[in-house]
């Protein structure tokens, strides 16, 4: 199994790969509970917020929680909930509780 090249900018992502062997062997997917998950380069995470497959493959980014029924599009993109801030940067890791809808 592979995540190489795994679009998640979809509606309804189902995993977040944890660990990718370089040589395309073992491969740790996380369909639920507390993981770090790849963030959007330059874009900053807020504890508290809703982790949404981002527009860049295999990253994520965050939104505000809505506070009624959220926008079908970004309901479906949401991976979790940011459990830490992180100014940003370059393959930043932020901590999240992954869930999936």
């Amino acid at each position: 199994m592979s995540c190489e090249g795994l679009p998640i900018n979809l509606l309804e992502a189902l995993a977040s790969c944890l660990y990718v062997d370089a040589d395309g062997g073992e491969t740790w997917v996380i369909i639920t509970g507390v993981a770090e998950v790849l963030w959007k380069d330059s874009t900053t995470a807020t504890k508290g917020r809703v982790a949404l497959a981002a527009d860049t493959d295999g990253r994520a980014i965050d939104v505000a929680v809505p506070s009624a029924n959220p926008v079908v599009a970004e309901h479906f993109k949401e991976i979790g909930h940011v459990l830490e801030d992180n100014a940003g940067g370059v393959n930043q890791l932020v901590k999240c509780i992954l869930h999936f809808n």
